[in-house]
């Protein structure tokens, strides 16, 4: 359980500046990620600055190298956002990247999902154990599944955070 101390240093981090980073910036951010963002955080729903950095990696010609590097060199949360990236642009280093992740599936890692700051088991966030998740379809979106399917909770394997993070269909 975290400190009162600890989840109000996560509801109350800041949101996402509205420049827009650099390729090797956004990777530095990511490489020392220690929170395990939404794309909407805080109170206000903002970008959080781990997606937005993320989206600046995806739409990125070099994309899939990036990802590369960031699975390789990057702290825990860092390597959950390179798997996420990976799933489109590289599926055969997701698939490595996703192998050497669930040797970490009992770790946990702090989360903010909204305003609620929290943490997660690595295993939960790279394959749900709900009874409704998001098993994106090729050329399937997070919305049309969800207006599909009514809800379901996103995670890694599935392609969820993939088409939410990226806003892309999946491949």
């Amino acid at each position: 359980m975290l400190s009162t101390l600890a989840l109000a240093a996560l509801v109350s981090l800041p949101a996402a500046s509205s420049q827009t980073l650099a390729p090797a910036d956004a990777l530095a951010r990511l490489r020392t990620a220690t929170v395990f963002q939404d794309d909407a955080v805080g109170y206000a729903g903002a970008l959080s600055d781990n997606v937005a950095a993320f989206r600046v990696l995806f739409d990125s010609p070099d994309a899939a190298r990036s990802f590369g590097a960031l699975a390789r060199e990057g702290s825990l949360v860092g390597r959950l956002y390179a798997a996420i990236g990976l799933k489109h642009h590289d599926p055969t280093a997701f698939a490595m990247t996703l192998a050497a992740l669930r040797r970490h599936a009992d770790e946990r890692v702090l989360t903010q999902f909204g305003c609620l700051g929290g943490s997660e088991r690595v295993g939960e966030l790279l394959r749900s154990g709900d009874a409704a998740v998001v098993r994106l379809a090729p050329g399937e979106t997070v919305p049309a599944w969800l207006k599909a399917h009514g809800s379901g909770h996103l995670d890694v394997e599935g392609g969820g955070y993939t088409g939410e993070f990226g806003r892309v269909a999946a491949r």
